[in-house]
């Protein structure tokens, strides 16, 4: 990948100009989700203008459908960021970028059915965000269910099958917990049957993940943050 490089603050703010107008004309000539979802981080990062930011993210998900842009706009909702707080409007874009197949609107709307905040308690609604996040490759998703399947609750009773396969996908998807988990259920015989060669094979990915997380210059399972 090549990156831009300026050598002077002149060639650095004209640079940052040409951004800004192509990033308009994707968002309001072309109509493009993407096109705005940038507009708007555009003026979220570089002019640190929260007002117009939330505006233009709100814009890509009415209009365009773009779950990303639902994303954004719940967060800042959620946060109070350019705008009043309203966990209830902040939940139902979760809801929205979820249904748009963003997988962290997913996971989000999941937390927020879960506790109840700004929505009714739905632990049926719940389970079917966090399966949606997990299915779409997102890792927190797939260990929250993994949690709430290993450890029961009064809502929930425990089960040892759907445990182990959302931590199976978990280390699937690169994480050093997801393997550890699997690793362990299966060592211990825990809600499943004991199973030495499959720990042992958990055991040696979850090693090679953590290994190649921690070589230099590697950015390995990277997950998205929850901003």
């Amino acid at each position: 990948m090549t990156y831009f490089a300026p050598k002077s603050e002149e060639e650095y703010k004209e640079y940052l100009d040409n951004l800004l107008i192509e990033y308009q004309f994707a968002c309001f000539s072309e109509k493009l989700g993407d096109g705005c979802y940038r507009l708007a981080n555009y003026h979220e990062a570089i002019k640190e203008d929260f007002i117009t930011a939330a505006k233009i993210y709100k814009k890509s998900c009415d209009e365009m459908k773009y779950g990303h842009g639902c994303y954004r706009y719940g967060t800042f909702a959620f946060l109070g960021r350019g705008m009043e707080k309203n966990v209830n409007e902040s939940t139902e874009y979760y809801e929205r970028s979820c249904r748009y197949g963003y997988g962290k609107g997913c996971h989000n709307a999941a937390i927020a059915c879960d506790n109840g905040e700004g929505c009714e308690k739905n632990i049926v609604k719940a389970i079917e965000y966090f399966t949606k996040g997990c299915n779409l490759n997102v890792v927190q998703s797939c260990l929250s269910l993994w949690s709430m399947y290993f450890r029961g609750r009064s809502d929930l009773p425990k089960n040892g099958q759907k445990a182990i396969e959302y931590t199976s996908k978990a280390c699937d998807l690169l994480s050093f917990e997801g393997c550890s988990n699997a690793a362990t259920m299966y060592r211990r015989g825990d809600l499943i049957e004991k199973n030495l060669t499959l720990a042992k094979q958990y055991q040696d990915k979850a090693i090679a993940v953590k290994k190649e997380a921690e070589t230099p210059g590697v950015v390995f399972g990277e997950q998205h943050k929850n901003v």
